[in-house]
């Protein structure tokens, strides 16, 4: 493969803007979308890290090619079951097994209420 590779696609989840982004290298790659009030990420953030150093809302997936899951793209993230936790996602309604796309709207609806939508 050479170089890496970092794909960055514009996403929009109840007119949030939110951003995707896949980093590809020769031995793995990892995923997440970010949005102003968090970010939904497959298992290579360190959620617990995030959440000691109060770095906000942070949910985590984990890939299961046994179970067909496969995390590459942000698509990927809006249907996978979210695995990991940081407090401050737990205190705003996000649970464990909420995919991907439910933590997006629950951002979502956090954002536009501080909006005053």
């Amino acid at each position: 493969m050479g170089d890496a590779i970092v794909t960055i696609k514009s996403l929009s989840v109840k007119n949030m803007p939110a951003t995707g982004v896949t980093v590809q290298w020769d031995d793995g790659q990892f995923v997440f979308i970010a949005c102003k009030k968090g970010i939904v990420a497959c298992g290579a953030i360190d959620v617990p890290l995030m959440s000691a150093h109060k770095q906000g809302i942070v949910t985590a997936a984990f890939g299961d090619a046994d179970k067909g899951i496969h995390l590459v793209w942000p698509e990927d993230l809006l249907e996978a079951p979210m695995t990991a936790l940081s407090e401050k996602a737990q205190e705003i309604g996000i649970q464990e097994g909420m995919t991907g796309r439910e933590c997006l709207e629950i951002l979502a609806d956090l954002e536009n209420s501080e909006k005053g939508e």
